[in-house]
């Protein structure tokens, strides 16, 4: 049994190692046969060090856009601000048959102004025999890489125009949202924080997903009448339960979600109507709230009574005492 399970295995692998050499990929770039293909890798500013290295043909030369920046074997490290360049010729034997392919391979660390690793790249590019011509032009292809932090940044600069837009169809509380969500942004495009960056966009860009589609109308007005009962509603304790209403409508107005926002918004609907029929903010709404009176007006009586039996006490008191002391002629003079 494990015979036959190794002999699968074997002719499984046989296949696949056929299939993978048979495979085609498609080519970026043509040389005809017989002519030379100088390939150019163009990256923007910040140190670049690595190496550049051709798979089934063989490299004629290296250069790059500084002085001595790359070396015989391919091997490059370039330092100088600005952007970069790093090239390397290939010649292609006129009886190399045409379909025949090759590659080249960028592979380097892109470091930031600073000196932060910022990433590695394995830039690859598949070159494509063709049949031979006449002449002698050489051909010549750039291999432009775009910096990932950038095009992050210029991405977020646009989201960020585009969502600066929605202020002015805005409520105040989405307004004031909307600005603490495109400061962290801009703050993380200043900082150069390329993670920052990316969760920065899908924060902004559901947001502002959320702000155009969401209908915020009703619970705005629901809210706005319920304010509109009276100035103090947040701090008179007989608004404690619309307290908490309004709480959580102007939770809804930044939550982005229709179905929170319907909620609040009838809950709110709702103990509005329930406060205006009552009498509005001259009522309360909350039972317990009528004890409070009812205990000091029995305090009040229970003193008023504990005050006058007290002093009604001490007057009988007084005059049921008498003094018994014999009163005596006394003269001064009868001393003498």
């Amino acid at each position: 049994m494990r015979v036959i399970s190794k002999a699968f295995g074997a002719a499984f692998a046989l296949l696949l190692c056929l299939g993978l050499a048979n495979t085609v990929w498609a080519a970026d770039y043509a040389v005809p046969a017989g002519k030379n293909i100088e390939i150019t890798l163009l990256e923007g500013d910040g140190e670049i060090s690595g190496d550049v290295t051709v798979t089934g043909a063989k490299a004629g030369s290296f250069s790059s856009s500084e002085l001595g920046g790359i070396s015989g074997d391919g091997s490059f490290r370039l330092t100088q601000p600005g952007e970069k360049t790093v090239s390397v010729k290939i010649p292609v034997a006129a009886d190399t048959a045409a379909g025949s392919q090759f590659t080249v391979a960028f592979r380097y660390e892109k470091y930031a102004v600073d000196g932060a690793l910022i990433e590695r790249r394995n830039v690859v590019r598949v070159v494509e025999v063709t049949p031979s011509v006449d002449g002698s032009s050489e051909v010549k292809v750039t291999s432009v890489v775009g910096d990932p932090a950038q095009e992050a940044a210029a991405a977020l600069n646009v989201k960020i125009d585009e969502a600066e837009s929605l202020y002015g169809s805005l409520l105040p509380i989405q307004q004031e949202h909307l600005a603490e969500v495109v400061a962290a942004a801009r703050h993380t495009i200043e900082a150069g924080d390329t993670q920052g960056v990316d969760a920065a966009l899908s924060a902004l860009t559901e947001l502002t997903e959320n702000l155009s589609t969401v209908n915020y109308q009703q619970l705005s007005d629901a809210l706005t009448l319920a304010y509109s009962l009276g100035d103090n509603n947040l701090e008179n304790s007989r608004w404690l339960t619309m307290h908490d209403v309004l709480n959580t409508a102007q939770a809804a107005l930044r939550s982005g979600d229709q179905k929170a926002v319907d909620a609040a918004t009838e809950q709110l609907s709702v103990l509005t109507a329930r406060l205006l029929e009552s009498g509005g903010a001259e009522q309360c709404n909350v039972k317990s709230h009528g004890l409070w009176p009812v205990l000091f007006g029995i305090s009040l009586v229970l003193n008023i009574v504990c005050i006058v039996g007290l002093t009604s006490l001490l007057k009988k008191k007084a005059l049921k005492e008498n003094d018994s002391t014999p009163l005596v002629d006394y003269d001064i003079f009868d001393d003498e």
